[in-house]
């Protein structure tokens, strides 16, 4: 195995994503107003499901749903979100900490446009077939 195939399967195993997220904060909000809710990898997609999973995790008392967006995704935004701004910013949950997740692009989710975040390759896609097929770059 070539030196940058070995190098590239450790880098693999130390960010499993090619994506990577960019950039910083510009508190618009919009990620607390606009919520997806993803659970047990399915996106929330009707009223109903939502209050399901709220019945059995307390943490979704939280949220409050508002409606099917033109993409067909229910769309939730956060009780502790009042005047632009968190109430709770010290002690937001860890989703919330976490925001944006690598994770979520893997189930549709998508930054908004006001959203001072953006997601990027780590290698271009010519990188990556050319070192499975063994190339040398």
């Amino acid at each position: 195995m070539n030196l940058k195939k070995w190098l590239f399967k450790i880098e693999k195993i130390l960010y499993p994503s090619n994506m990577k997220i960019v950039g910083s904060c510009l508190k618009c909000g919009i990620c607390c107003q606009k919520l997806l809710i993803i659970h047990n990898g399915e996106i929330i997609k009707s009223l109903e499901s939502f209050l399901k999973i709220r019945d059995i995790d307390p943490f979704y008392k939280n949220i409050i749903p508002l409606g099917l967006d033109s993409e067909g995704y229910y769309r939730f935004t956060c009780r502790y979100y009042k005047e632009n701004l968190c109430i709770i910013y010290k002690n937001r949950p860890q989703i919330c900490q976490h925001y944006p997740s690598v994770n979520m692009f893997k189930y549709g989710g998508t930054l908004f446009p006001t959203c001072g975040y953006k997601i990027h390759a780590r290698r271009s896609f010519q990188y990556i077939l050319n070192i499975n097929k063994g190339k040398e770059l």
